[in-house]
């Protein structure tokens, strides 16, 4: 099957949880996109910033695990963009993201999904500039 690598920056990053969704992760890498910055609203978007830069986990998935993941009634207003990611090592590689329009993010933050979010960067041994900023929601 032909896979598509996705960089995730929210609790997609934390392959546990794909795993329990029927979602197998392949080719975890490490990675800054930049030209973006996170918010928290209901869940997490990345919204454009030219200052800015996200730090998250690209994994390559099929088009039907991806289908899975999104087509979730929660989910469905989150759209594909191209970017270009970063790694901690290697080359910069093409990858989609999955993401809100500002309008569509929401407000009051989510302090249980920025805790949550704080901890699985935790865990994955994320840059602090990227913990602090998820603690910045809560």
């Amino acid at each position: 099957m032909t896979r598509v690598t996705v960089f995730f920056y929210g609790l997609f990053m934390d392959p546990v949880l794909l795993r329990g969704q029927g979602i197998e992760p392949e080719n975890p890498r490490a990675a800054t996109v930049a030209a973006y910055r996170l918010a928290i609203g209901k869940r997490a978007a990345m919204l454009p910033d030219p200052r800015g830069s996200v730090w998250g986990v690209a994994y390559d998935l099929t088009h039907e695990e991806i289908d899975r993941l999104y087509g979730d009634a929660t989910l469905t207003a989150y759209r594909e963009a191209a970017v270009i990611a970063v790694p901690v090592a290697g080359p910069p590689f093409a990858a989609l993201i999955y993401t809100l329009s500002p309008e569509e993010v929401g407000a009051p933050p989510n302090a249980d999904y920025a805790r949550r979010l704080a901890d699985i960067l935790t865990q994955l041994d994320a840059p602090e500039a990227a913990v602090t900023l998820a603690k910045q929601f809560v």
